[in-house]
């Protein structure tokens, strides 16, 4: 999946420093019939980025040839930072540009994820994009570096600054998002701070904060969808899966039986809408222990990831905190505790 408009930032004719003020005119004309609605769907927004990129023939001729489905209601990417605010109509213009293609790549990256059965064709396109995304960052923040800009210095407000590091943080939270979107079928996962330091090679003093959500689709406003259910979908016995959680519980202590009961954790994950006020679970085995749990039930649900045992704030450790997404990313080891013994149980599921 290619991000044409992004490179087109770096190395085409979007350069921001190309742009004379004489010109503002048109950027002006081109905000102003792009409109200030949210787009809904893949197709409203395909056609704001189309009118702002108008004059643009080698962008529009390319985004006529990119998928813009009417009823593939968008979704927010999974991670975002707070982002420079624009202050005038060129700043304004690249916030909308850079925001909106975010937005279209996660969304078309997401449907055709949902497209692939096969876990050799997802790893291979979810690591193609992830590179890309990557590379553009990079060189990116070499721009930054090469040009002297600090992100709150006195230049940090005029456009060429501002576009840079507008582009910088959208792609650094596009590439955790996309990352997500297909976390189960990777074998290396980063964490922001990981990701920053090591890949980035940037120091974490310079990191801002990133936050995770998993929001519902976007929304009209004078809709009245029903809320979307939370469920961990399991598809196998309901029976053999409660034998399997007390014998976890019994030889490992998967459940701290002081706070909970072995029983509402099946409970949990058979249902299939877990409702508020459902009762925390309090795991009693080792976070690392837990992740390699939920690495071996995964197959039996449908929706059982690591993002969703984070987001469902259901899950507390042995230390008393809410077990989140990045603890169990980042809590990966080359061998676990009971590995043996926890695979033996698990495998009575089949």
């Amino acid at each position: 999946m290619e991000i044409k408009i992004f490179n087109n930032i770096l190395f085409g004719s979007l350069k921001p420093w190309l742009i004379d003020a004489g010109s503002t005119k048109l950027f002006a004309e081109n905000l102003k019939h792009a409109g200030s609605k949210i787009a809904i769907t893949e197709f409203e927004l395909v056609q704001q980025l189309k009118t702002l990129l108008q004059g643009k023939a080698d962008l529009i001729a390319w985004l006529n040839q990119q998928p813009a489905d009417k009823n593939m209601v968008l979704l927010e990417p999974y991670y975002f930072t707070d982002l420079p605010a624009f202050n005038d109509t060129l700043s304004k213009y690249y916030s909308q540009v850079i925001g909106l293609e975010a937005k279209r790549v996660f969304n078309r990256f997401k449907a055709y994820s949902e497209t692939l059965d096969n876990q050799i064709d997802i790893i291979y396109n979810t690591n193609i994009l992830l590179s890309s995304i990557k590379t553009l960052l990079k060189q990116t923040i070499e721009e930054i570096e090469d040009r002297g800009f600090e992100e709150k210095s006195d230049k940090s407000n005029s456009l060429v600054p501002f576009t840079l590091q507008y582009l910088k943080h959208n792609l650094t939270v596009l590439f955790l998002s996309i990352q997500a979107i297909n976390e189960e079928h990777l074998e290396q996962i980063f964490t922001p701070e990981d990701f920053h330091l090591l890949e980035l090679e940037q120091p974490l003093s310079t990191m801002q904060e990133i936050h995770f959500m998993l929001p519902d689709p976007i929304e009209q406003t004078q809709s009245k969808s029903k809320p979307k259910k939370l469920t961990f979908g399991y598809k196998g016995d309901e029976a053999r899966l409660k034998k399997v959680i007390i014998e976890l519980t019994n030889q490992i202590q998967l459940v701290d039986r002081t706070f909970s009961k072995a029983e509402d954790l099946s409970n949990l994950l058979i249902s299939k809408n877990i409702v508020p006020n459902t009762p925390v679970i309090h795991i009693g085995c080792e976070t690392t222990q837990f992740r390699f749990i939920l690495e071996k039930l995964k197959l039996h649900f449908h929706n059982l990831t690591f993002s969703t045992v984070g987001n469902s704030s259901l899950f507390k450790s042995k230390n008393d905190t809410i077990i989140s997404s990045q603890l169990l990313f980042s809590s990966k080891l080359a061998n676990y505790k009971n590995e043996d013994e926890i695979t033996e149980i698990i495998a009575k599921l089949k």
